[in-house]
């Protein structure tokens, strides 16, 4: 944007919004804005533009502040009759019945523009002013006119019928805005005396300060689809939906105060133009409890519907808040909670709630008031840090904790000894009154109803993909148990073989899965829906699709991922016990980082309208060109680009495409996101390039965009060059297999031999062809498919020879907010850079440096233990910090990374690396910009109270 005071917006029919600015006019794709100024359009004679109209024709009409009127007719600006205006301030066009074009002016009156034509009435024609603020159909086949400092006039066939001022009950004559609703209702803005309705001769209704509205000085006007009458103030956005009035400001997230321009486009978006931005208002997916909704702080953590309907969260450092029915109603510490973050909430069969607190204990929440807590000095719990909590049928409790497992009877914490000093996570009480323990390293285990005995259920390579268990739920039927596991993805644990080997049964990633990270599992129930809390978001995913795909069947795992774009507070979700529930009205509500979130599955805001698409410009060897219907290609072209665009303004960032050249592609190419198709040395001939797009609820374009492309040949490549060089062709070969005929026999010898020196240079190139195949092309260093081989070599070299074997993990932090806020080119940069210094040390030290993934590399250390291997990492962090790659997102202002370092002897693949990311993971749970290490072989349980992991 070149200037953030929006005082026009309008949606063309082909889907582009232009939007009018004090230094420009901008139009805008969604994803892009390409700037008209007086730099590449002249006939601008002012950069304030002031308003904007698209007529029947298609004509885009520009209205400027200072330069008069300009139009775009054919992607063309031209300036329309400067000096028949009367103004060069303009402030409004509206086309009446008859086709003509109305224009209100700021001290020239009122035009009419005929083709060519301009009339003006002014003040001698009966106006009460020749300063005009807008104007509005009145239904009857003339207008309204808005004017400063003479209230609202009725213009038919060139004259005032009808005025609206002080003596009817404005409340000022300065008038700014207009909208008249299909009943007859007029609506008038005014400067200082807030909204009047008037209808059948009188004043009937006022809107104001005292009715809530956030400022009296009215702007703008617009009636949306769903009825709401829309109000841009000085002072902020109102919605008026019956006698209701509802205000939006700073605090609410608005850039600025000051509106100045409303349009609702066909997707049902609101933009609003202020003095500090463009802002856009749409229907979400997701509602969101936050400390705007009344929350004490945004973090949430667990989440309990009792059974009297009510709905209670726990926060981080807020306490224990009820949230429905409202209004939000919260207990802390000054009211007995022993401490204000809570990770855990359970409903005792008495009504009574039970609180698990993260340094508190246990309390019991009973008639409002909270009792004794059990902590580890009044009850012998093994730490004060609950994770989890299950009561059994006789009304004991199970406490799981940062440090150890107990069974509190009587006032009395039983201990479990097998897990004394071992962080647990979740708990799940069986059918047959055994208990589920979900550990932070140790996989799961199951202990028996009195505690005395416990075994593993399952862990790294029995079944599992990580040690660290987020959450255990039950499953719909009750005859298996859904794993959410930390960096091991989604496993299920089938309770009808639970001791036959192989009845735990895991997808990740590699499988479709749309994160490996698992906090939480909602199941909705058979022929329903799975709901997986991660970091990246929400999945929703059919349940029998993920049943079938555990069972080794194909299956499509695609799903729906619910993030920010849909209305979350946060994508980053929290694991705590539950972090995720169903309501009993069947909406899902996730705990974020940010806030609550709730989810009405049932609701169907989808984006019906197809997202038309269209081919913007082409690039020929750096050359930009404008794309019409045809595209000539200049002979002896190396590179051309094709830019597309699809105009759907929903969540553009979520339209993908498939493309094809029609002559060189053998089919549709998937292009994802991505709106550029680059193709090199094409040969001659004529090509259509054809392109569609897809909304974010997968609705597709209505109709494709075609391009024609003809690529000219250069004269060698024309028909009859062709032909003379097979000619010419013919006729060597034929010499030259008389002359070989003759010369057969007398250089056999020296065929041979050249035969061979030929066959060697094959070879060669071959085995650099091979090797080029090993490396990444971005960052140079080597891919992914030379690391799994290599980590297959090294392990098997290290298992053989009982040698030690170290992994380096490293993953740049923050690095979405890197392409966000300085775009993806200095996203490649900062990658090229970080593998630079990684290749590097690697030539210094050894080992094998590869691209593990996005923004991840890996360092393979062969013969080299951990704690060296973690030097080796704690260097190169230091010189990563150092080398002060720009990154304005993060905290430092420069590019930082994290580090898991794994070691060990006879281990898998698979177990080196699950090690190395578990340590990654803690770095980044950590505070980032850090090195974790673990070591594979001989991994030593924690002392004292460890760090929370979450």
């Amino acid at each position: 944007m070149p200037q953030t005071t929006i005082d026009a917006i309008v949606q063309t029919s082909d889907g582009y919004l232009w939007i009018g600015t004090e230094e420009g006019l901008v139009r805008f794709d969604g994803m892009r804005f390409v700037v008209r100024d007086r730099q590449n359009a002249p006939a601008l004679r002012s950069p304030f533009i002031s308003s904007l109209y698209e007529a029947p024709d298609k004509t885009l009409w520009i209205g400027t502040y200072g330069g008069g009127v300009a139009r775009l007719k054919n992607g063309q600006i031209e300036a329309f009759h400067p000096e028949s205006l009367g103004s060069d301030r303009i402030r409004e066009f509206h086309t009446a019945r008859d086709g003509a074009l109305f224009v209100a002016t700021a001290g020239g009156g009122l035009l009419r523009i005929d083709g060519e034509k301009v009339t003006r009435f002014t003040v001698r024609d009966g106006l009460p002013s020749d300063r005009i603020w807008t104007i509005a159909d009145d239904g009857e086949g003339g207008l309204w006119v808005a004017t400063h400092g003479g209230g609202v006039v009725r213009w038919r066939g060139g004259r005032v019928q009808q005025r609206i001022t002080t003596h009817e009950g404005l409340p000022n004559d300065f008038a700014r805005a207009l909208l008249q609703d299909p009943d007859g209702t007029l609506w008038i803005g005014t400067d200082g005396g807030g909204l009047a309705a008037w209808r059948a001769g009188s004043i009937v209704r006022t809107v104001t300060m005292r009715d809530g509205l956030p400022n009296n000085f009215v702007r703008t006007l617009r009636r949306s689809r769903d009825g709401s009458l829309w109000i841009g103030t000085d002072g902020g956005l109102a919605r008026l939906r019956g006698a209701r009035v509802e205000s939006m400001g700073v605090a609410e997230g608005l850039p600025s105060p000051g509106i100045r321009s409303m349009i609702e486009d066909r997707e049902s978006n609101l933009w609003v133009g202020t003095t500090s931005g463009l802002v856009r208002l749409s229907d979400t997916r997701v509602l969101s409890f936050t400390r705007k909704e009344g929350l004490p702080v945004d973090a949430v953590r667990a989440i309990l519907e009792a059974r009297n309907g009510g709905v209670w969260v726990g926060t981080e450092g807020g306490g224990l808040c009820e949230v429905l029915p409202g209004p939000v109603r919260c207990y802390a510490a000054a009211d007995g909670l022993p401490h204000n973050t809570v990770y855990a909430l359970i409903e005792s069969r008495d009504g009574s709630f039970w609180v698990g607190t993260d340094g508190g204990g246990v309390a019991r929440f009973r008639n409002g008031k909270f009792e004794k807590p059990i902590d580890a000095h009044n009850a012998g719990l093994p730490n004060d840090r609950v994770r989890a909590l299950v009561e059994t049928a006789n009304g004991d409790l199970w406490v799981s904790t940062a440090a150890g497992l107990a069974l509190v009877r009587g006032g009395r914490a039983i201990r479990v000894k097998e897990f004394e000093d071992r962080q647990l996570r979740p708990i799940l009480a069986l059918p047959d009154g055994s208990l589920l323990v979900g550990t932070d390293g140790a996989g799961l285990w199951r202990v028996s109803s009195d505690g005395s005995n416990a075994a593993v259920v399952a862990t790294l390579g029995r079944g599992l993909q990580s040690d660290r268990v987020f959450s255990l739920r039950m499953d719909a039927e009750g005859r298996g148990v859904w794993i959410g596991t930390s960096g091991g993805g989604l496993a299920r644990l089938d309770l009808t073989h639970v001791s036959v080997n192989g009845s735990v049964r895991t997808l990740t990633r590699r499988d479709g899965l749309h994160d490996d990270v698992v906090f939480d599992v909602v199941d909705g129930g058979v022929g329903a829906d799975l709901w997986l809390t991660s970091n990246r978001g929400v999945y929703r995913v059919k349940r029998d699709r993920v049943l079938a795909a555990m069972m080794g069947k194909k299956s499509d795992l695609s799903g729906t991922v619910y993030g920010t774009i849909d209305g979350m507070p946060s994508a980053e979700c929290n694991g705590a016990f539950p972090g995720a529930m169903r309501s009993r009205d069947g909406r899902i509500w996730i705990a974020t980082s940010r806030g609550l979130a709730v989810i009405d599955p049932k609701a169907n805001i989808r984006n019906e309208v197809p997202p038309p698409v269209r081919v913007e410009e082409a690039v020929i060897d750096g050359s930009v060109r404008a794309a019409g219907v045809s595209l000539r290609v200049p002979p002896g072209s190396q590179r051309l680009e094709l830019r597309y665009t699809a105009l759907s303004l929903r969540a553009p960032e979520l339209v993908t495409f498939r493309y094809m050249l029609e002559g060189f592609d053998r089919g549709w190419v998937d292009a994802g996101t991505n709106r550029v198709a680059t193709y090199t040395k094409l040969a001659p001939g004529d090509y259509t390039f054809r392109v569609l797009a897809t909304n974010e609820d997968g609705v597709r374009s209505g109709s494709e965009s075609r391009l024609t492309v003809i690529v000219e040949p250069r004269w060698f490549e024309t028909w009859w060059a062709r032909l003379l060089g097979l000619a010419l062709l013919i006729a060597a070969v034929w010499g030259i297999v008389r002359l070989r005929l003759v010369a057969l026999h007398a250089r056999h010898a020296e065929l041979e031999a050249l035969v061979a020196e030929r066959t060697s240079s094959l070879a060669d190139a071959n085995q650099r062809l091979s090797g080029l195949s090993y490396l990444d092309g971005l960052t140079g260093v080597a891919n992914r498919r030379r690391f799994d081989e290599a980590l297959e070599e090294a392990c098997a070299a290290a298992n053989e020879r009982n040698e030690t074997l170290s992994l380096i993990l490293l993953d740049l932090d923050h690095f979405k907010k890197l392409n966000d806020s300085q775009g993806h080119q200095e996203g490649d940069e900062a990658l090229r850079s970080v593998a630079a210094l990684l290749a590097a040390q690697t030539k210094s030290r050894g080992g094998l440096a590869a691209r593990f993934g996005g923004e991840e590399f890996a360092w393979l250390l062969p013969g080299t233990t951990l704690n060296e291997a973690k030097a080796e990492a704690e260097t190169l962090r230091t010189k990563i910090r150092d080398a002060g790659i720009r990154h304005v997102g993060a905290d430092r202002g420069v590019v930082t990374a994290s580090f898991g370092v794994s070691a060990g002897s006879g281990m898998t693949p698979p177990a080196l690396v699950a090690a190395a990311d578990a340590a990654l993971y803690r770095a980044k749970s950590g505070g980032r910009d850090r090195v974790e290490a673990e070591c594979w072989a001989s991994r030593p349980r924690p002392s004292g109270v460890p760090p929370d992991g979450d």
